[in-house]
């Protein structure tokens, strides 16, 4: 998953296409903990650039619902790397998280893991 995030950003003409991106996609549904982290990673650096993110509209309706829901993930670091991740995708696509998203985002600042109700609340900040 980091390679494929890595020849997306490098060859975006080629790999920043809805049929290489769906397999970041899926696998967000992973069962490892470690599977989910690397994908997370690999989209925060695809989300990260703004000449990128216009072209991830179709990805990000079809996976928004399991970004936002990884907030909730059961492993604190990728709860807190798709918290990062939320915040990339807020910053370069505007419209893309509702405020129902962003609802159920917002009681995760709340959370006895530091880290994460500190991700939680610059997410908040910057909405």
């Amino acid at each position: 998953m980091e390679e494929l995030g890595l020849w997306v950003r490098r060859f975006p003409g080629s790999f920043l296409t809805d049929s290489h991106l769906k397999y970041l996609g899926w696998t967000l549904h992973d069962k490892h903990g470690e599977v989910r982290l690397r994908c997370v990673r690999a989209l925060q650096g695809i989300y990260r650039n703004p000449e990128m993110a216009p072209n991830l509209e179709l990805f990000t309706e079809r996976f928004k619902a399991r970004l936002v829901a990884m907030a909730h993930d059961k492993e604190p670091e990728v709860a807190l790397e798709a918290l990062r991740l939320l915040r990339e995708l807020d910053r370069n696509l505007e419209e893309a998280l509702s405020p129902e998203d962003c609802q159920s985002i917002f009681p995760v600042v709340f959370v006895s893991s530091r880290a994460l109700a500190t991700a939680a609340g610059s997410f908040l900040f910057q909405r």
